[in-house]
């Protein structure tokens, strides 16, 4: 994970994060209960970048259909530092501001498409971000499957260093689960956002019949662990 450029300064007033009583700056602080159980996913970018400043490297995952690729849409901007104003610099973030400027996590593999008794797919997206919350969609791709997508609920936590942690969950609704979707993140309409760590978790529910009860138990899960 990045490391806080020596010298800054933490704001006061912000929440800290801990695990194990120590400041916990990676963004898998809320996985999902479904994690690691049959037809899940999940995967991770560090954001580490490279001695020249590359793109954003993918950290130890589980997908068994294939590797997940991000990348950016319209000229977002990688930053080596972070040029957010007021806060405690990050390295290696990207800068997502105005119209078209996005940044896509394409999760390229998934369950193989499974017909449902209910939701196609459950997912959870967490993200390290500053500034305006990150608007994050996910899109059909073509041949992979069709479905609408429900925004279940987002969350926000301030980090001690004065960025925050936001967690998404969705529902994809169709008539199968997709076997490849991509994530979306953006800045509202006016807005600029700086997007540093990104954890993606997937879960395609079962099919009728012996899978119904572990499919319901997933939702009743996720649904407890919402509140």
């Amino acid at each position: 994970m990045n490391g806080l450029r020596l010298g800054a300064r933490v704001l006061a007033g912000a929440a800290v994060v801990s695990v194990g009583g120590s400041a916990a700056w990676a963004a898998d602080l809320f996985p999902p209960v479904w994690r690691g159980q049959a037809q899940t996913t999940f995967q991770q970018w560090n954001f580490t970048g490279g001695a020249g400043g590359g793109a954003p490297d993918v950290m130890p995952f589980h997908n068994p259909y294939g590797v997940p690729t991000l990348f950016e849409v319209g000229g977002a901007e990688w930053e080596p530092v972070s040029s957010a104003p007021g806060v405690v610099p990050r390295d290696s973030v990207w800068k997502v501001s105005g119209s078209g400027k996005k940044v896509c996590a394409d999760n390229k593999n998934t369950a193989v498409d499974v017909v449902l008794f209910a939701a196609a797919k459950l997912d959870c997206l967490q993200v390290v971000y500053f500034g305006d919350l990150p608007v994050v969609s996910v899109e059909e791709i073509a041949g992979h499957g069709s479905f609408t997508t429900v925004l279940d609920s987002v969350s926000v936590v301030p980090l001690a260093d004065g960025w925050f942690h936001a967690t998404y969950y969705h529902t994809l609704m169709g008539t199968a689960s997709p076997s490849r979707e991509l994530f979306v993140l953006e800045a509202p309409l006016n807005g600029t956002t700086w997007i540093d760590h990104l954890v993606i978790d997937t879960v395609a529910l079962p099919s009728p019949g012996a899978g119904v009860l572990g499919a319901m138990g997933v939702l009743v899960a996720v649904r407890r662990r919402r509140r």
